[in-house]
């Protein structure tokens, strides 16, 4: 028999506050500290948890929170396999399995990713580095300015006089480092 009984509507003011996600986890909580021994509950905890976990994956860049899914399923099968685990246990299995998958992850999968054969395809001024350009300003006091397409580029470098050529040696964020050529 349970020790309270839930009804639909909201208790306080407090709960009307809180999100659907905060307020499954509260009475899951209260239900853990009561000491009701409802299975059902745990379970559909959890299934909401994974139900988040594959909306938030397909929300996601890459295949992260696959890893979280995969710790979300141990602990539910733990679960299924050994009743009564109490919700501190599976709240702390759960982010000591989504540490170490995640970790697993990081070093196998993520290792083995192939080199791109353009590094500087969605690095704009890296991929300047060693063009030769005219200068469209002089370079003062260390700063100038060149065109290249149809951009303006700040540039920084040595003492040179506007429509000398220079040489592109790097780049810091927005501005490239240039050189006499």
């Amino acid at each position: 028999m349970r020790a309270h009984a839930r009804n639909t509507k909201f208790k306080s003011t407090r709960e009307c506050r809180l999100q659907p996600l905060e307020l499954a986890f509260q009475r899951a909580v209260d239900d853990d500290v009561a000491g009701v021994d409802d299975r059902a509950a745990d379970e559909a905890f959890i299934n909401r948890g994974l139900d988040i976990n594959f909306a938030a994956e397909a929300l996601a860049p890459g295949a992260f929170m696959l890893w979280l899914g995969f710790a979300a399923v141990v602990v539910f099968i733990g679960v299924l396999l050994v009743p009564g685990i109490p919700l501190l246990a599976q709240v702390a299995a759960f982010i000591a399995l989504s540490f170490v998958s995640i970790q697993v992850y990081r070093r196998w999968f993520r290792g083995r990713e192939t080199p791109s054969d353009q590094p500087a395809l969605n690095r704009r001024a890296a991929a300047l580095v060693g063009r030769v350009v005219p200068l469209q300003r002089a370079i003062v006091d260390g700063r100038g300015r060149v065109q290249i397409a149809d951009a303006y580029w700040e540039v920084t470098g040595p003492q040179l006089p506007a429509g000398a050529h220079v040489r592109v040696t790097g780049a810091d964020g927005m501005t490239l480092t240039v050189e006499a050529a």
